[in-house]
């Protein structure tokens, strides 16, 4: 897998930050539950990718209900998390090289927009190689989270990523455009939709917590001098207020930003009383496709989208491969290898039950411990996942994991290797 001008150091570290990215938000996502305070679950983010060794690409982002992006507690903030849709954006950065990636944790009962952000970003980065024009990639994004029936945030796009700088080009639009960019080789991007159920649009709200230096200039204040110090320490990336010690800093960032030196990042906010949902991905663009660094963090993670793969997973037994490929006559090919093993997985590996031998395919989820998921082409794939998902209790969700010669590989893309255990922590 070429990474084109990206020498081996560079994918090491963006990999490395995707990694711990992975791991942060899989933790802190837990900690997102009524009655839980923004600034914990934000402070333990922070200090946890800071006590790894890596640096921060931005403050962390819980996003909630209207609000699409730049919200981050205050200092002593003690907002806590109620029945809403949270969206959670966090940056890692190692050495510089950046993951910038998001989820979206629902309290409101609408799980399907939740998935129409993950499905468009899933669509997206299945169209991701060198070569293709962004705007193609943002009309399969348009595309999927309209056939949910939501809207695409318009004015919100997915973006490059370089060192020590998070939003660079090449630009990824979430609707389609004639003239775009076109990726290349070596490209490292975050390719982020937004869905929302509001006009598609946002606006500044009032509240700004981030900032960012802008240009070095003298200036006169005393306490604004002493902040400029605090915040040339923090590798030139975004900041939160909160990161500052001392009294006096709200008057200080004031007397920064009027005489230019930083500027301020206010809440992106949709209409009043509407909702919107995120989910992003930091890859790198690649000879024959792409990585994606932050892999793990989202159901589909756990596919792969290449092979048309059947899996059956048993606690305490792994994953067992039972076929693939995309075409449809393998497909129902693997359908009826599924049936065969399940026989002998319900019983223990001992000799088949009468019942399991008559069951239709559709309902092998109902079998104690074992977990089936089917990706190829057509809606008879999602119709399958959506009924492990539902007798489990967790709609539309596909579960398991992927491919590579019969061998347990792990989340989609990723060369680490995952037990039984992990997978279903992650579920």
């Amino acid at each position: 897998m070429s990474h084109g001008s990206l020498d081996t150091d560079t994918v090491e570290s963006y990999r490395e930050a995707g990694a711990l990215l992975a791991e942060t938000m899989n933790e802190a996502r837990k900690m997102i539950e009524p009655g839980q305070s923004h600034l914990e679950v934000a402070e333990w983010a922070e200090s946890h990718i800071r006590d790894q060794g890596a640096g921060l690409a931005f403050p962390v982002n819980i996003s909630v209900d209207e609000e699409a992006s730049h919200a981050t507690p205050g200092p002593d903030d003690e907002t806590t998390f109620g029945e809403e849709m949270i969206c959670l954006d966090i940056g890692v950065h190692v050495d510089g090289y950046i993951a910038d990636a998001a989820v979206t944790v629902d309290h409101t009962g609408t799980p399907e927009m939740v998935e129409a952000a993950e499905m468009a970003l899933e669509a997206a980065i299945d169209r991701v190689a060198p070569g293709q024009s962004a705007g193609e990639i943002g009309a399969a994004i348009e595309n999927v989270i309209r056939d949910y029936e939501y809207t695409p945030v318009l004015n919100l796009s997915g973006h490059g990523v370089e060192r020590y700088d998070a939003h660079t080009g090449p630009t990824i639009p979430n609707r389609g455009v004639d003239r775009s960019n076109t990726l290349e080789v070596g490209d490292a991007i975050a390719i982020e939709p937004f869905a929302t159920d509001g006009r598609g649009k946002v606006g500044e709200g009032s509240t700004e917590e981030i900032f960012e230096i802008q240009q070095e200039r003298s200036v006169r204040d005393r306490r604004a001098r002493q902040v400029l110090e605090q915040i040339a320490e923090m590798d030139e990336v975004p900041f939160a207020a909160r990161w500052l010690e001392g009294s006096g800093t709200d008057m200080a960032l004031r007397r920064l930003k009027q005489r230019n030196v930083i500027k301020g990042y206010p809440v992106l906010k949709e209409q009043s009383d509407t909702l919107v949902s995120q989910a992003e991905h930091t890859l790198l663009v690649t000879e024959d496709g792409c990585e994606v660094t932050t892999t793990g963090i989202h159901g589909f993670d756990w596919l792969d989208v290449s092979l048309g793969a059947v899996w059956v997973t048993v606690p305490d037994r792994g994953a067992v491969f039972v076929g693939g490929s995309c075409r449809p006559w393998a497909i129902l090919r693997a359908w009826f290898s599924i049936r065969s093993l399940a026989r002998i997985l319900i019983s223990g590996g001992e000799r088949p039950c009468a019942s399991a031998r008559s069951r239709p395919i559709r309902e092998v989820h109902i079998c104690r411990g074992v977990s089936i998921v089917v990706y190829g082409d057509g809606q008879v794939v999602r119709t399958v996942a959506d009924r492990v998902g539902r007798a489990w209790g967790r709609p539309h969700r596909r579960l398991s994991v992927l491919c590579a010669s019969g061998a347990w590989r792990g989340p989609r893309f990723s060369n680490s290797r995952t037990d039984t255990t992990q997978l279903r922590d992650f579920e």
